[in-house]
């Protein structure tokens, strides 16, 4: 799930790299090749269900069933997950994460 965002810092809605990147659309379908260590989804459900809203977490999960029976596209689950928690509380709480396994090691 640590591929959900890229580990860079936060950037406007649309900005052009000076690299051969093309322009990066928040919430477009256009997502960057993950950069993040890998995570498993339920470890970031478990810490983001403390900052989301009990009926958001529900939804987050009716999304995540739906990957998980391949009626939806692991983009399509990131996007709909984006969408519902917001990328500032994903990345804090991705990085929290990591930090945390950094830690342990």
């Amino acid at each position: 799930m640590w591929n959900l965002l890229v580990g860079r810092h936060p950037r406007p809605a649309l900005e052009y790299e000076k690299s051969q990147e093309k322009p990066v659309e928040i919430g477009s379908s256009s997502l960057t090749t993950p950069k993040s260590p890998w995570m498993p989804f339920k470890a970031l459900f478990e810490a983001i269900s403390k900052e989301v809203a009990p009926k958001d977490m529900k939804l987050v999960n009716v999304h995540y069933d739906l990957f998980r029976c391949k009626k939806i596209s692991r983009d399509g689950f990131i996007q709909k997950l984006r969408a519902i928690v917001g990328d500032a509380l994903l990345r804090s709480t991705i990085m929290s994460l990591q930090c945390k396994v950094m830690l342990s090691i």
